[in-house]
């Protein structure tokens, strides 16, 4: 009797294990998946369809209750807004993730996420420049934008990993001082 219930109890480890492992497994593989259906859009161009699929991945990552996927996922939807302009839009699923991220108190996804709001603004007060022909056009969100990429650099300097998203700030930095 004592073993039945020891082979009982290993049994029931074992198979919690295995249905965690299942589990993972099978969230990373939809995760991938989609990741790749989303960039094969993109690269046909085809924005519309890949904005839907990043929508349904959102609501899959939070179902499933994964908070870092959920993160890349709205920064991924924000992405694709930000490359139709749709800047409001964009703006509120890189503040998503950038709520989202606080959550999880690591400093790298959150420099990105900060990065991705600092982009946005960049780009826009680009576009609005380039388009008015007058550098005086949305020159708040410049500031802002300058302000989010400082930001990133004196708080986030400890950060390991940070390498490639400081050049990519040193870069949007230049471009902002140049204006």
């Amino acid at each position: 009797r004592f073993n039945i219930i020891r082979i009982y109890k290993s049994f029931f480890t074992i198979t919690c294990i295995l249905s965690f492992y299942i589990n993972s497994h099978a969230q990373h593989s939809t995760h991938k998946f989609l990741k790749n259906k989303v960039e094969i859009h993109l690269k046909n161009g085809e924005k519309e369809e890949a904005l839907k699929l990043s929508l349904k991945a959102i609501n899959y990552s939070k179902k499933n209750n994964n908070i870092f996927a959920e993160i890349e996922w709205n920064n991924q939807t924000g992405k694709i807004l930000k490359s139709n302009h749709d800047f409001t839009n964009a703006l509120k699923y890189y503040n998503i993730a950038k709520e989202l991220s606080e959550q999880t108190n690591d400093s790298l996804t959150i420099a990105r996420c900060i990065f991705n709001i600092g982009s946005l603004n960049n780009l826009e007060y680009a576009s609005a420049s380039y388009n008015a022909g007058d550098t005086e056009v949305k020159k708040e969100i410049r500031t802002l934008a300058i302000n989010q990429f400082e930001y990133i650099l004196f708080h986030f300097k400890e950060t390991k990993g940070k390498e490639e998203i400081f050049a990519k700030i040193y870069a949007n930095l230049t471009g902002l001082y140049s204006y």
